[in-house]
């Protein structure tokens, strides 16, 4: 072990190498330097590392474990956590040299440039075909100031224009950062990106995932998911050429243009091929692709769907699409969430009669990039080995090729068992209940059909199935009708996972015409399951039973394999019972004990904890109604699942807490507020509905305190006992205190009570939440207005947006004198 060394002059807090160096199975800990290598300095020689470990290390300039000047260095086996350099690579610098990394882990490494890896080649550099190789690594939570969250990347070499010279492989990208290139920043020749998956990586301005100025950047079945930017391309920006190949872009957003991919060069052409764009969002441009105008592009065997923007939400129509779906929906397209269907990455299935299914081009994999003689042919779609990339005579469109016949999942939420035929198949599914309280018990049935064009019966089914254990328990497993033989099935209850869930048929027709019930499982609210009352926080957030499907295997009669492919997930919500005052789960005197304490007062008078939840008609008033409602649900227990009737509204009238609605994924670093700030936009606030209101209603808003807390996910503000609770950084997304409230500048009219913010860099408005709006709904509440379809009373805000009540008379007088468009940002 080398720990707490230091190099006080320049190089190499533990290790200095002039030459070939070996090190293994070392760990190298708190090592520092002054200038160069926290742990190592190499030069003029090969650096060998293998099953190392470099922790807390740090240098005063560059590579906060490793430098190596004038040499090659090979990494294998190794971890580097916590690493740092002030300026260039956080884990590891090479300057002038080749560099080979596998299996390997950079986690929360941190620099100003490269937070894990700084790899920078000269002109001058005698020519390689290989400068840099990344493969079978793990980058996660590594920062930088600058660019290139994980690695930056920057070669002037240009000898080898026929070969690429730099790889990442089978790597994993998660939640890295950067100003630019979240995960990669990349500068080079020819460049191949494959098999590697992007996930939460964010930047400031430029790619979330990657920021590429590459002559030619290849990127072949990969996956992107939930990269943000805070300014262009949430999940890639291009300056130049990009060749997109067999892969995934799902979920991720831009503040302002190119919430998948944004290109920014007029001199570079590029391509997309058999690669799947749908879930992403821009505020503005492009949700799937922002194209600079006069740059050029192909889209070919590929599907562009279901992304949103202001404008232009899938792609501009001037591209060349070949063999592609650009549309809005992606409703009988493809299945909505990307899901595990098998094999080495998530997917976006296609459904059964999908227009994607054999509508592609078999030779537009082979036609690109054939100037680059090591070029690698796709003989597989994303999810790798045993997923051919034609399965039969034609190509699908986009990434996923279907590979058999299909089979549908879907999974059914009811409170009483689904009557089916004596062959355990039904003609129509039942609806998903649409909410639960926290004592009621329920059945999940699982139902399985084939298309129309199949008349071969289901043999056998196979699955695991998680679930929320913290709110119900699963109990007991009954298969359906038809599946009679080999039954299986283990449940964890710790875990939340049913496992093995496995039977099959005797039947050679079960669901060949109609779908057929698989099994249900059974769940109740056992001691230790529920849903706590928020008595603090006087908020009534329901949770998800959250089920989820695994590892599905259905076959056919004859034991053909099939495609499975699932239904929607059930969207129903479980609540907390508010008749439980005292959370004992039984409906009895203590209960009522709690509720005469706070009988005839209004909530938003009285200090009580219990009074919000004891008015169970949510009138502002604990009165003989409530006490009604009480009596009629007195002596009920969870033990003896009771079934509580609940008044006329609930649980929608119990929702009065503002959330944020939230098209784009958060931001980079939320901005949060200070007490001071959040106070003095209160104050404008009110004096500004001053002219609205009685003198009695001025007086009552004169009172109103505010609080700064940590709210729950996803809520913005709440108010209790006449005190009006934030969150510290608006979920996530980061608040906007303005200091000139009055002239409403930074935003532009959209409707009667809703503004925009302008979309400008520069503006502090833009992506974040308006503090001044969300007091406003607060103050609107204790007033006594109820949510709203428009204004400042809607119960959710999206970011960006300023919204007025409309009460505001002076409204039409604003808008005539609100700026005209000719004050807004060009873009």
């Amino acid at each position: 072990m080398f720990a707490d060394n230091q190099a006080s002059i320049l190089y190499g807090g533990a290790i200095f190498s002039a030459g070939d160096l070996t090190v293994t199975n070392s760990t190298f800990v708190r090592n520092c330097s002054d200038y160069y290598g926290g742990a190592i300095y190499s030069t003029e020689g090969l650096l060998s590392i293998t099953g190392c470990d470099f922790t807390e290390n740090q240098s005063a300039y560059a590579g906060g474990a490793i430098v190596v000047q004038n040499g090659n260095l090979t990494v294998s086996g190794s971890t580097f956590s916590e690493n740092s350099s002030a300026t260039l690579g956080g884990g590891i610098f090479i300057k002038e040299g080749v560099l080979i990394v596998s299996n390997t882990d950079f986690t929360e490494n941190s620099s100003g440039t490269g937070g894990a890896i700084y790899h920078q080649i000269s002109s001058t550099f005698p020519p390689v075909f290989t400068e840099l190789t990344i493969t079978d690594c793990t980058f996660q939570g590594n920062t930088t100031t600058s660019s290139g969250g994980a690695v930056f990347y920057l070669s002037a070499l240009s000898v080898y224009g026929s070969y690429y010279t730099a790889y990442v492989e089978n790597s994993l990208f998660s939640e890295n950062s950067a100003i630019s290139g979240g995960a990669l920043f990349l500068s080079g020749e020819n460049i191949l990106v494959t098999g590697s998956t992007f996930f939460k990586n964010s930047a400031k301005f430029y790619g979330g995932g990657i920021n590429s100025e590459s002559d030619n950047l290849t990127i072949q079945s990969s996956l992107f998911e939930k990269n943000s930017s805070n300014y262009w391309g949430g999940a890639i920006f291009s300056k130049r050429s990009l060749v997109l190949q067999n892969s995934t872009l799902s979920g991720n957003t831009a503040e302002q243009v190119g919430g998948g991919i944004a290109f920014n060069n007029m001199g570079y052409d590029w391509e997309i091929i058999n690669s799947t764009l749908t879930g992403n969002a821009a505020s503005r441009i492009g949700g799937g692709i922002y194209v600079f105008p006069g740059m050029y592009g192909t889209i070919t065997n590929s599907i562009i769907a279901g992304n949103t923007a202001a404008s232009t939400p899938q792609v501009v129509n001037s591209v060349t699409k070949t063999n592609s779906i650009v549309q809005e929906s992606v409703a009988g397209l493809l299945d909505p969430v990307l899901r595990d269907n098998g094999g080495v990455t998530k997917t976006h299935a296609l459904l059964p009669g999908s227009a994607a299914i054999n509508g592609g081009d078999n030779n537009a994999l082979d036609d690109t990039n054939q100037l680059i003689i090591n070029r690698r042919a796709i003989t597989q779609d994303p999810r790798g080995e045993g997923f051919e990339r034609i399965a039969g005579e034609t190509i699908d469109i986009g990434a996923f090729e279907v590979q058999h016949t299909f089979a549908q999942v879907e999974l059914r939420m009811v409170d009483e068992k689904t009557t089916t035929q004596s062959n355990g198949e039904q003609t129509t599914l039942p609806d998903n209940l649409t909410w639960i309280d926290e004592w009621s018990g329920y059945w999940l049935e699982i139902w399985i059909s084939t298309p129309a064009a199949t008349d071969l019966g289901v043999l056998s089914a196979a699955m695991n199935l998680s679930y929320n254990t913290a709110i119900a328990t699963a109990v007991s497993i009954e298969y359906g009708a038809a599946f009679n033989l080999n039954q299986t099935g283990t449940i964890n209850d710790l875990t939340g996972l049913i496992e093995g869930l496995s039977a099959e048929s005797s039947r050679t027709d079960a669901g060949d015409d109609q779908r057929v019930l698989f099994a249900r499982i059974r769940f109740e609210s056992t001691d230790s399951d529920g849903i706590d009352l928020d008595l603090t926080g006087q908020l009534m957030i329901p949770q998800s039973p959250e089920f989820t499907v695994h590892q599905t295997e259905v076959q056919l009669v004859g034991s053909i394999a099939t495609e499975e492919v699932q239904g929607p997930a059930p969207e129903t919500l479980v609540f907390a019972n508010p008749y439980d005052l005292n959370d004992d789960d039984k409906i009895n005197y203590r209960d009522l004990i709690l509720f005469v304490s706070v009988y005839n007062s209004d909530p938003r008078e009285v200090s009580s904890d219990y009074a919000w939840f004891a008015d169970l008609d949510q009138n502002h008033n604990v009165n003989y109604r409530d006490l009604i409602s009480l009596v009629g649900n007195y002596g009920k227990s969870k033990a003896n699942q009771s079934t509580v009737n609940y008044p006329q509204g609930f649980p929608d009238t119990w929702n009065r807490h503002l959330t944020v609605e939230t098209t784009l994924l958060p931001q980079l670093s939320a901005r949060p507020v200070e007490q001071a700030s959040a106070e003095s936009v209160l104050s404008n606030v009110v004096e500004s509905l001053e002219p609205q209101l009685t003198p009695a209603e001025n007086e009552k808003l004169a009172q109103v305190d505010i609080e700064i807390v940590d709210l729950p996910e996803g809520v913005l503000s709440n108010t209790v006992h006449g005190t009006i609770y934030i969150d510290v950084n608006a979920a996530d997304y980061g608040w906007f205190v303005d200091g000139t409230p009055d002239d409403n500048y930074e935003f532009y009219a959209s409707g009667p009570y809703t503004l925009i913010a302008v979309p400008s860099g520069s503006s502090s408005a833009f992506g974040t939440i308006d503090l001044w709006t969300v007091i406003l709904h607060e103050l609107g509440h204790l007033l006594g207005y109820e949510h709203a379809d428009v204004g400042a009373m809607q119960e959710s805000l999206t970011p960006s947006e300023r919204r007025l009540m409309d009460w505001n008379d002076s409204a039409d007088q604003f808008f005539m004198e609100f700026p005209t468009q000719s004050l807004l940002t060009s873009f």
